[in-house]
């Protein structure tokens, strides 16, 4: 804000989104029978939808003037017919009373009002057709077009087809939401920017040099950071780049025209005939007071009429925290309608703050406490009062009160001005970007630095210029930052926390092992990494070595474990039982170990050498008896955790004696019985493979078996095996050799 308020209104700035105290919320619903929610999942979409619901035929205000017969739209001179598009020139009022002019609006959508003698104002909040909502649940679609909603936010976007619905659909949703209902109202940027311009000159500002953040930039400590990027996001009306402030400075290829959703940012805004240049100039002192590797992203909200709307102001904030912003200036504010205006804009600047992006205010410049201004008001921006050059403070515009944080150099402020020119302005816009630039200087000595952590280091650099302590005016006072670069230039790495996000235990690939770091607070520009011990088994360690102006180490154990390996079967056999297992990575052997029963103590029966062998057999289990078995991956001396456990009945194989064909196409087989069997089966085929095997179950106490119904001519493969059923599972032994019979009777 530069100026007292001179106009018909300051810069109006506000604001995009409803008052919500917890998001995310919940996903988006149907909102009707026919209209369907579309999730806004990215801040280029919603780009997109602001642009479309754009229109740079909108207009603010119009001001009818019955004693001069004349009408302005936002200060530009026109005609009634044509800002209100009627058709007949009969039909426009002759202009000759503001009664008249008012009787001829109050069937339509536009609102009236008569602002001083002989002057009405004219205005149309239902000119954008759009409803934004800030609920998590939508109940219907109240006869909106389109309907968009992002989650992050809370927000809902209602498009109408005409006026007359939006009208009509908002009294009907403030009888449901009540305020957590806004139109998409448009705002206006008019004569306050200019208040305070002198002529051009040929020099810096006198700011930088107050806040000692000239030092900074020819501090020999520069180069320690300067590897160091920070993004300072200026919301504001453009910029012209042709200025030699900007020589050498990266302007974000991030930068939007958040009306129009394009990379055009050029600072065009004119009002009342006059160039208003605000962005260039507040962009320039940031320009001014940093260091090349503080980058600007130029978020143009208003047109080239000076015309923005609340969706686009909320969306400016939103692009920036998304598009990587460290900090956001924003050198406007309204007093007009603050609970409205905190109601949009709260949100994203609370979303700001989570995602520790600091919001830089103007105090505003109505001579006023600063609770009267919106975002000044907001609790979670850092609001700042103006200064002279001498430092006392700027009483002849500068608001106060004790939501001011700092104070800022803010009157006769040089920098840089349209078509390469200069200006001195005055207000506490020109405070606030100093303070950006101040917060850069923060984010470039601690990059993960929280908004809060920001707040008690410019603290820590304030010096009380007003009562002692916090004051209405200074608040905590003016920063001064000589010595930043030397307090942050020895800081022990230790005094940080270090993990591995990942987990501590990693499984043996044969290759190298390198966990991903975090050091909480920290950007990773601040220290490197390396690793020992990271391919064999055992205990690896990972060494974090502080850069730039961090000293000291700090290391981190982790673990690299075998694979352990799958033990897929353990079953009888005719010599015993016999595992079978997955080949492990990198296994130089393998353990075995066995317990008897279900509760045994593990012990070690098999140490295999070689990691290519995946079978082994027990030979010693008894019979009858159940073992559980496990296995162990081994590599070089390293172990790996246990297998998961298999259990088996150890049963020897039964033989079958005999097996002879009997009369009437019968066979009967014969064998010694197993003392530790529960029963026999019987497998038969005319296959010696035992295809299409038929299986017959036998007594524990039978020894012989005569199997009927054979056919007469075919010779018939006959085996046996033992089975037992114990602990709720059955087990077998090992089939039996075959035996043949010809059926021949």
């Amino acid at each position: 804000m530069t100026g007292k308020k001179t106009g018909r209104r300051y810069l109006v700035i506000l604001a995009a989104a409803g008052l919500l105290l917890t998001w995310p919320w919940s996903l988006a619903r149907a909102a009707g029978d026919d209209v369907e929610v579309t999730e806004i999942t990215d801040h280029e979409q919603l780009g997109q939808v602001v642009s479309d619901g754009w229109d740079d035929a909108y207009y603010a205000e119009v001001l009818v003037d019955t004693k001069k017969e004349e009408v302005t739209v936002d200060g530009e001179e026109t005609t009634f017919e044509e800002v209100f598009d009627v058709e007949n020139p009969s039909e426009v009022p002759a202009l000759e009373s503001t009664q008249e002019v008012e009787e001829y609006f109050e069937d339509q959508v536009c609102e009236t009002e008569v602002v001083e003698k002989g002057v009405v104002q004219v205005t149309n909040p239902y000119q954008t057709r759009q409803i934004l909502l800030y609920t998590d649940k939508l109940d219907q679609d109240y006869g909106a077009s389109e309907i968009f909603h992002l989650e992050g936010i809370g927000e809902y976007i209602l498009q109408f087809g005409t006026e007359e619905e939006t009208k009509a659909a908002y009294e009907q949703m403030q009888s449901v939401y009540g305020d957590a209902c806004v139109l998409n109202m448009v705002i206006h940027a008019d004569q306050v920017l200019l208040s305070g311009a002198g002529s051009s000159q040929g020099s810096y500002s006198w700011g930088a040099d107050y806040m000692e953040m000239t030092r900074l930039k020819a501090s020999p400590f520069l180069s320690t950071f300067k590897d160091c990027k920070v993004t300072v996001a200026v919301v504001d009306t453009g910029i012209d780049s042709s200025n030699e402030l900007f020589k050498g400075r990266t302007i974000s290829g991030k930068s939007r025209n958040v009306l129009e959703n394009s990379a055009y940012i050029y600072d065009d805004t004119v009002v009342d005939g006059v160039w208003v240049g605000h962005g260039t100039h507040v962009a320039g002192i940031v320009a001014d007071s940093t260091p090349d590797n503080v980058e600007l992203m130029i978020l143009k909200v208003f047109n080239s009429q000076g015309a923005s709307s609340i969706s686009a102001l909320a969306h400016a904030t939103y692009w920036a925290v998304e598009s990587g912003a460290d900090v956001i200036n924003m050198s406007l504010g309204t007093e007009q309608d603050i609970a409205r205006s905190a109601l949009a804009m709260d949100p994203y600047i609370q979303y700001a703050t989570v995602n520790n992006v600091a919001v830089c205010t103007a105090a505003g410049n109505e001579n006023q406490d600063a609770r009267k201004v919106y975002p000044a008001n907001n609790a979670d921006t850092i609001t700042v009062s103006a200064i002279r050059q001498d430092g006392s403070f700027a009483s002849d515009y500068s608001n106060y009160g004790t939501l001011v944080d700092f104070c800022a150099p803010g009157s006769e402020i040089v920098s840089a001005a349209p078509r390469g020119m200069w200006q001195s302005l005055s207000g506490t816009s020109m405070a606030s970007p100093h303070m950006a630039a101040a917060v850069a200087y923060v984010k470039m000595v601690m990059p993960n630095a929280t908004v809060g952590q920001v707040r008690q280091v410019l603290r820590n650099y304030a010096v009380d210029l007003g009562a002692p302590g916090k004051d209405s005016y200074y608040g905590y006072g003016a920063v001064r930052l000589k010595s930043l670069f030397e307090n942050y230039t020895s800081v022990d790495i230790s005094k940080f926390a270090v993990s591995l996000p990942d987990g501590s235990s990693y499984t043996y690939t044969g290759k190298a092992r390198k966990p991903a770091v975090k050091v909480e607070g920290l950007s990773d520009l601040c220290y490197s990494v390396s690793y020992s011990n990271n391919v064999e088994p055992g205990t690896g360690t990972v060494t974090v070595t502080g850069k730039r102006n961090y000293t000291g180490t700090v290391k981190v154990n982790f673990k690299i474990v075998l694979d352990k390996p799958t033990l897929s079967s353990a079953a009888n056999v005719s010599t015993g039982i016999q595992l079978k297992w997955k080949a492990a990575k990198g296994a130089t052997g393998y353990r075995i170990y066995r317990r008897t029963g279900t509760s045994g103590s593990w012990k070690k029966v098999k140490t295999i050498g070689s990691g290519k062998t995946v079978k082994w057999t027990d030979k010693t289990a008894a019979n009858g008896k159940v073992y559980g078995y496990r296995i162990y991956t081994v590599r070089n001396g390293s172990v790996s955790g246990a297998s998961s456990a298999k259990t088996v009945c150890r049963l020897t194989s039964t033989k079958l004696s005999s097996l002879k064909n009997v009369s009437g196409r019968k066979m009967t087989a014969k064998w010694k019985k197993n003392s530790k069997a529960g029963g026999y089966q019987i497998q038969y085929s005319t296959s010696k493979k035992f295809t299409s095997a038929k299986t017959v179950k036998v007594s524990a106490k039978a020894a012989t078996k005569t199997i009927p119904s054979l056919k007469k001519g075919k010779t018939y493969y006959a085996r046996i095996r033992s089975y037992k059923k114990t602990g709720g599972k059955t087990y077998y032994s090992a089939w039996s050799s075959a035996k043949k019979v010809a059926i021949r009777k």
